[in-house]
């Protein structure tokens, strides 16, 4: 029978730390380069590298504008180098000022270009006569278009649930998310957004929620592209823990 020639290392053999400290090197250089590469990419770049990208582009970051916003106006711009499209009126929209949410531009007949603007929550309120302004300039308007420039219409969700809970769930669930579930439904807003009772279900199944059951709405919302949902009224009865 031949002998086998694997040399097996204890925990403790010095040599088995080598090895595991050249194997963690090699994970941390390997790491390196990818967060190198990663951060030349738009969707994965931020802060200083998504400036140089940007850059790249002849775009500049607006002042109190985070990555997320910045990197969604550089994309924009890149989709709106056709003059007049769409996606470049909703770039120089998306310029005036971090406060505007989105844009969307669509031409409902020849020659008529409407925007419609959707701004932040403590926005201004001369922030669509800005757009506006902006929007009119002669290096930007293009000369045969009329733009009519509006705030995004606001499409009212009530929503009225019933829960119940583990019997082990700590007391003060629903009141939890009566507080975070607002919040929930601000950042997933946008324009074009629809709200689905999917969606509304998971995020009410916070930990310790056994069931929920969905009273309003009825049905699926959806919602056009220039407008967003804006929520009136959330109330989530408890039903108690359910065995």
């Amino acid at each position: 029978m031949e002998k086998s020639s694997a040399c097996w290392l204890l925990e403790s053999d010095p040599l088995s730390k080598l090895l595991e400290s050249d194997v963690y090197d090699e994970l941390l250089l390997r790491q390196r380069v990818n967060d190198a590469l990663r951060s030349n990419l738009l969707a994965f770049s931020g802060g200083s590298d998504l400036d140089h990208l940007a850059s790249f582009y002849d775009i500049t970051r607006l002042p109190s504008e985070d990555d997320e916003a910045f990197r969604r106006r550089v994309h924009a711009n890149i989709r709106g180098w056709s003059p007049g499209s769409t996606d470049y009126y909703r770039y120089h929209a998306l310029s005036v000022s971090p406060e505007v949410r989105d844009a969307y531009a669509d031409s409902p007949e020849p020659g008529r270009v409407r925007v419609a603007v959707l701004p932040d929550a403590d926005a201004d309120s001369s922030l669509i006569d800005a757009v506006r302004s902006h929007l009119g300039r002669r290096d930007v308007r293009l000369i045969s278009d009329h733009l009519h420039v509006v705030e995004a219409t606001q499409a009212p969700v009530r929503i009225k649930a019933r829960a119940w809970t583990r019997p082990d769930a700590p007391p003060g669930i629903v009141e939890g998310l009566l507080a975070s579930f607002p919040e929930r439904f601000e950042t997933a807003r946008g324009l074009g957004w629809d709200v689905a009772r999917s969606w509304i279900i998971a995020n009410l199944h916070a930990e310790g929620v056994k069931r929920v059951v969905l009273d309003e709405p009825a049905g699926d919302i959806v919602i056009g592209s220039d407008a967003c949902a804006a929520l009136t009224d959330v109330a989530i009865s408890d039903q108690g823990p359910e065995w």
